[in-house]
């Protein structure tokens, strides 16, 4: 006891303390300039969108939507995180008809102490806004408030990773954290926003990435139901992402609290996820050899499970016949998946006779 107490003593001397004081409080202001800097150079791409003309957009005859999970971590293997996004880019480009919104999950800022790293998500934002997507979610809302970045503020943290991309005018964008979670190196939670129409009621687009673990599901599911439930009747939604389970708890869940809902794709059948442990040791084999051994090329989904799913207002949205496919896009000019998740491509009618009766019930 004594020896610890000498070993303790000089640094309780005021001197010494106050040192250690101050220096704590300028490498948090230095913290918060650096990540202020990574702030604005993202979100310099979404105040763009604000620059737009009175909403003179009508809802469609049919919507495209994406859904996918890029696997961008930083905090887990994902080599090529930049080469696989570009090749994510390159279908979203070229595909025909073009797609109106994109979902993402998982495409992460990372955090550690004064330090964000958001390359990635900068050429991502800005290259999406190029195709046409110039109305975008904010990725570093959720950066903030994580529980561990709070109380020590050198520890690595994430944010959501998640992202909605539209070419139609977004009313509102919140994020709302899961109150629940076992993943604290994450901020995962509900990235809800409102697509304006001029001549139909709000459309809620939602993104969600759920935890992996069991413990925490069961909490995190009721809160979507609450966010479903608070959600007016008359507005129409449209949610989507990796809800890391399979679909008949989901399923049952969404229409509890919200009866319109309904699933694009049926029974089990949608499998979107790869479950090879042996790929996950050689991609950490890979990251820490800077991908000098083990160069990892995911090529295939076996063993995989449905994990990924879509649910829509069934009285306004219909997915036309063969029009909801599970995609596995590859980066183009290899055989290696842009991510060890499919994607959710749907194509769906917007229901004419259906849009009046909500118009009208609206008005009235």
């Amino acid at each position: 006891m004594s020896s610890f107490i000498e070993l303790v003593t000089p640094f309780l001397r005021p001197s010494v303390f106050f040192t250690f004081f101050f220096t704590f409080i300028a490498s948090r202001l230095i913290g918060i300039n650096l990540s202020f800097l990574a702030f604005r150079r993202i979100n310099k791409i979404q105040h763009k969108q604000h620059k737009q003309e009175e909403n003179k957009h009508a809802l469609p005859p049919s919507l495209r939507v994406l859904s996918h999970n890029v696997w961008a971590h930083y905090l887990v293997p994902a080599p090529g995180r930049l080469r696989r996004l570009r090749g994510l880019l390159k279908h979203i480009e070229e595909a025909q008809p073009k797609y109106d919104l994109v979902l993402l999950q998982e495409l992460f800022l990372f955090q550690l102490g004064p330090f964000c790293l958001s390359n990635e998500v900068e050429e991502f934002c800005s290259k999406m806004f190029e195709l046409g997507f110039i109305y975008q979610s904010r990725p570093t809302e959720s950066l903030r408030g994580g529980i561990l970045a709070n109380i020590l503020p050198m520890f690595p943290v994430q944010n959501s990773g998640l992202a909605i991309f539209s070419r139609y005018p977004l009313q509102s964008s919140t994020f709302e954290k899961f109150e629940d979670t076992a993943e604290l190196l994450n901020n995962k939670g509900i990235l809800h926003t409102q697509v304006s129409f001029h001549d139909h009621p709000l459309v809620n687009v939602i993104t969600i990435h759920m935890d992996s673990r069991r413990r925490s599901q069961m909490s995190q599911l009721s809160q979507i139901q609450r966010k479903l439930g608070s959600i007016p009747s008359n507005q129409s939604v449209i949610i989507a992402g990796d809800f890391n389970m399979s679909l008949h708890p989901v399923v049952s869940s969404a229409t509890s609290a919200r009866g319109s809902l309904r699933s694009v794709f049926d029974g089990e059948r949608a499998t979107t996820y790869n479950i090879s442990n042996t790929r996950k040791l050689l991609g950490y084999i890979n990251q820490l050899t800077c991908g000098w051994l083990f160069p990892v090329v995911f090529s295939s989904y076996k063993n995989s499970r449905g994990i990924d799913h879509m649910f829509v207002s069934e009285r306004v949205f219909s997915p036309q016949r063969g029009k909801a496919c599970i995609v596995g896009f590859e980066v183009p000019g290899s055989n290696e998946k842009v991510s060890d998740h499919m994607g959710l491509d749907v194509i769906m009618s917007t229901n004419g006779q259906n849009l009046d009766k909500e118009k009208k019930k609206e008005q009235s």
